[in-house]
């Protein structure tokens, strides 16, 4: 029997689980997730994890037939698959349980669901003992042929393939969870099947759907406004965002923050006021090399992203070191890397046709919402491997949703 700490952050490929044990996942990788072998019987702790495996049908934690996986979840955790895969993907026949004091954020990627199946596969039964959850099912654009997918359970379906979750059973813990083009936020995607659903109404956030349950209408909380220091947005409800394309690099930016020391342990928050501030200038570097002046009202975007809540303004300036610079310049070719239609695009190009775009973004009573000038060359946007149409980041209060393409 194995037993092993893995540290994500130095592993150069995917992590194969083939052999019983334990095994503790712990660290930042945003190339390569953990892949766990048919058969294998085995407890996985997800120990401070951020994997985001964000190549084509990549996926950050997958699980093969005939499994029975025990994840238990300590600290704050963060996994993110590519197109087509859930964040957490068990194969049919398998078992998946999921316990711990910890949290876990998992988002799938287009036309799958967050925990459960991958797009138009069978996957096994999910049970959920403890632990705060967010599963968030892959954006897909309204254009898109694929049927919609559950938070935990089943996903698209494609010529007949249809997805075919087991039975799940949720019995305690904090949960959230939200569908896509679905029906159900906990049960199967559209046009698919799923075993048995039980789960524990007082563990979930109010208004949730879920299968074999009366579907209620969702009630939310009216969102938080971060106070900006001035009256300049009126109502909140058409402010202009002359740097809207910031939001497809989201996945990047807390390994972004993690390497330049911004975060608190947990990674959940910045360790200081000064760190919010530095990084909303850097977020701005991002979108072009440029070191300028700003007005308040051309950084919005950055402090909804940032959570900046203080009613202290924003300087005009900041300059940024050599170090942080360099981070930025890695940042975006990471991106570039892992975007194929951008990979032989210059970092000047990538800027202009994508990150520096015009947009608007409006409160409503549940969720931010930014919507994005299009432009023709946007179908470039239906290859790119990771969902950005559904934002919180670990630091963020709200959700941003996204209308672009």
């Amino acid at each position: 029997m194995r037993n092993e700490k893995i540290d994500m952050s130095r592993e150069s490929d995917a992590f194969r689980i083939s052999q019983e044990g334990m095994y503790i996942i712990t660290g930042t990788n945003s190339r390569h997730g953990i892949t766990v072998s048919a058969g294998v019987h085995a407890t996985i702790v997800l120990q401070d994890a951020n994997l985001c495996d964000l190549e084509n049908m990549g996926v950050a934690f997958h699980i093969a037939e005939d499994c029975h996986i025990t994840v238990i979840l300590e600290g704050n955790n963060m996994l993110h698959s590519g197109r087509e895969m859930a964040a957490i993907q068990s194969r049919k026949n398998s078992i998946l349980i999921i316990k711990g004091d910890g949290k876990l954020i998992a988002y799938g990627g287009e036309g799958a669901a967050g925990i459960g199946c991958g797009y138009a596969t069978e996957c096994g039964d999910i049970i959920i003992e403890s632990g705060t959850i967010e599963a968030y099912a892959g954006y897909q654009h309204e254009t898109s042929w694929r049927a919609g997918s559950a938070g935990i359970g089943g996903a698209g379906q494609y010529a007949g393939r249809k997805s075919k979750c087991g039975n799940i059973t949720i019995t305690g813990g904090k949960i959230i969870a939200k569908r896509d083009k679905g029906n159900w936020d906990i049960g199967p995607g559209d046009e698919g099947t799923c075993g048995s659903v039980k789960v524990d109404k007082n563990v979930i956030a109010p208004g949730m759907h879920v299968y074999g349950s009366a579907a209620s209408e969702p009630t939310h909380t009216p969102i938080s406004t971060p106070h900006l220091g001035t009256e300049q947005y009126g109502d909140l409800k058409h402010i202009p965002i002359p740097n809207a394309g910031l939001v497809i690099l989201f996945p990047f930016l807390p390994m972004l923050f993690m390497r330049l020391n911004m975060l608190s342990q947990d990674r959940r928050s910045f360790n200081s006021n000064e760190s919010k501030v530095r990084a909303i200038f850097i977020l701005q570097r991002l979108i072009a090399n440029e070191d300028k002046e700003y007005d308040e009202k051309d950084l919005f975007l950055n402090r909804l992203l940032i959570n900046y809540p203080s009613n202290e303004s924003l300087p005009k300036r900041l300059e940024l070191n050599q170090n942080e610079l360099s981070t930025i310049d890695s940042l975006l070719e990471a991106a570039k890397a892992n975007w194929e239609k951008m990979r032989n695009t210059s970092m000047r190009g990538f800027q202009e046709a994508f990150l520096r775009r015009a947009g608007f973004i409006e409160k409503t009573e549940r969720e931010w919402v930014l919507t994005v000038e299009e432009r023709a060359f946007d179908i470039l946007l239906d290859s790119i491997p990771w969902s950005y149409k559904l934002i919180r980041l670990p630091w963020m209060e709200n959700i941003l949703k996204v209308n672009w393409r």
